[in-house]
């Protein structure tokens, strides 16, 4: 069979660039071997499905040489060069669509390769021109900026005979590079840090540089870089994160709504994620306001479509869930079911059958219809997400409550509190979360079931006095159901 490097990079290619390729390949200047282009005619009519039974090295030498016996050495030549034109391609492709790279190439080959100062300084003058103009000014284009103007010197250097060497330059130039350098440095860690802080949120991980706490601190005595819209942007995450003070909450969630034009899609989705993660923190914290905040930045997800990770990307099932959960909370049920029609042919096809069952699931619960939310619930299958194990059991915890199910809910328990133990990916805060709500139902049901109203107040007192339950509003409730 024909290597799998070659087959894995054609078979990714789209129609149009398969028909680049064919270009590529086709011409003289990138490829003068005839033989490579008839491999290429016979692989382009199997594109993109390639049957393996179709691309044996015996059957495509056939194809392609009828007339000849087989020689396996001269095939895999003909491919090796066939796959190293496909790498190529790929390469051009990528660097004509750099923003920055093919301009600093053509510097370089002017200033360095063939010493032609007029052609470079014009080249020069009218890149620093087209970048003045770019809005969304991140890592990528200081670092630019630092490698233009490092060849700017170089430039200088082709023309003063006074200048030694490059650091002889003037101290004003010296410093511009060391500033674009700077802030490429400071975004980049910035963001790589509040990345690495966040993950901690959501699942059991621990990070902790003390050189973090240095540019942190650098920045704070330094307020001019926070002038740079995507290092302010990565500056208030990373202190949200840090800094027990919901003021750069609402700093954060201000400066991404009033930049919103200069920052990468990227970068939008993932400030987001912190903002949602932020609000959910506080929720444990027993902050009920922050409801609304969540269900504020889903309504300005929705309206930017700001679904994934890239842009006209599917809606995670994650984000489908955090949206309804909290509609749900909220009590805007209308809004809810709405949301899930709207939105069910954003979701991947592969998630889709499950988070619509857990969705309509939900639905039905907070509409009281046990039935159908069972059913839907049980219909969710194949699922090894932690998440959707947890909310399984706890839905159907709360639905065998409802229904009097007593026996079949102190089974449930016995078994949600071994998984809930054995359970090494969720952070201990969920955990602890989880097993209250746990502990609390089946204390619930336990006096229910007997009757035994005076260890009601005990469990009063806890939900009372204990943020981090799950929830907790649910069990309040069916507390005061048997006050009452």
């Amino acid at each position: 069979m024909i290597k799998t490097n070659l087959i894995d990079i054609i078979s990714s290619f789209d129609a149009k660039e398969m028909k680049e390729f064919s270009d590529f390949v086709h011409s003289p200047y990138f490829n003068k071997n005839k033989k490579v282009i008839t491999l290429f005619s016979y692989l382009k009519k199997l594109h993109p499905e390639f049957q393996p039974e179709k691309i044996k090295k015996e059957i495509v030498f056939k194809k392609l040489f009828p007339k000849e016996d087989f020689n396996d050495g001269f095939i895999r030549l003909i491919i090796h060069n066939l796959n190293k034109l496909a790498e190529d391609f790929v390469s051009t492709r990528k660097i004509d669509n750099n923003l920055y790279l093919k301009d600093r190439l053509l510097l370089e080959y002017f200033v360095i390769d063939k010493k032609l100062p007029k052609l470079f300084e014009k080249k020069y003058n009218s890149l620093k021109e087209k970048n003045s103009k770019i809005i969304i000014k991140d890592a990528d284009y200081y670092i630019n900026e630092f490698e233009v103007e490092v060849l700017f010197g170089k430039y200088k250097f082709l023309l003063d005979d006074n200048v030694l060497n490059v650091t002889d330059l003037p101290k004003e130039e010296y410093l511009k590079k060391t500033e674009h350098l700077k802030k490429h440095f400071f975004i980049t860690s910035l963001n790589q840090y509040r990345y690495l802080l966040n993950t901690r949120t959501v699942i059991n991980v621990n990070y902790e540089d003390d050189f973090r706490d240095v540019i942190v601190n650098y920045i704070d005595s330094h307020p001019e870089y926070l002038d740079v819209p995507v290092l302010k942007l990565h500056f208030l995450e990373l202190c949200l994160l840090l800094r027990d003070d919901e003021k750069y909450f609402y700093e954060l969630e201000e400066h991404l709504i009033n930049n919103f034009h200069a920052f990468s899609w990227g970068e939008k989705f993932s400030t987001m994620s912190i903002l949602e993660n932020y609000c959910l923190a506080m929720i444990y914290k027993d902050k009920p306001k922050y409801y609304e905040e969540k269900h504020k930045l889903h309504q300005f997800i929705i309206k930017h479509k700001l679904f994934a990770k890239y842009e006209g990307g599917k809606i995670s099932e994650t984000e489908f869930h955090n949206i309804t959960g909290i509609g749900f909370r909220l009590g805007k049920f209308d809004w809810v079911e709405n949301f899930i029609h709207e939105n069910k042919d954003n979701l991947e096809e592969k998630d889709k059958d499950n988070v619509l069952n857990m969705s309509f699931s939900k639905l039905y619960l907070a509409k009281r219809d046990f039935d159908n939310a069972l059913e839907h619930l049980n219909k969710i299958q194949d699922i090894d997400d932690v998440y959707y194990k947890m909310m399984k059991k706890t839905i159907t915890l709360e639905i065998y409550y409802e229904k009097g199910l007593i026996v079949e809910a102190f089974n449930l328990i016995d078994n949600f509190k071994h998984y809930v133990a054995n359970d090494k990916i969720t952070t201990a805060v969920e955990k602890e979360r989880v097993t209250n709500f746990i502990r609390l139902t089946h204390d619930l049901l336990k006096i229910k079931s007997k009757q035994d109203y005076k260890s009601l107040y005990l469990v009063e007192k806890e939900l009372k006095e204990k943020p981090n339950i799950f929830k907790k509003d649910w069990l309040m409730k069916k507390a005061d159901e048997l006050r009452k």
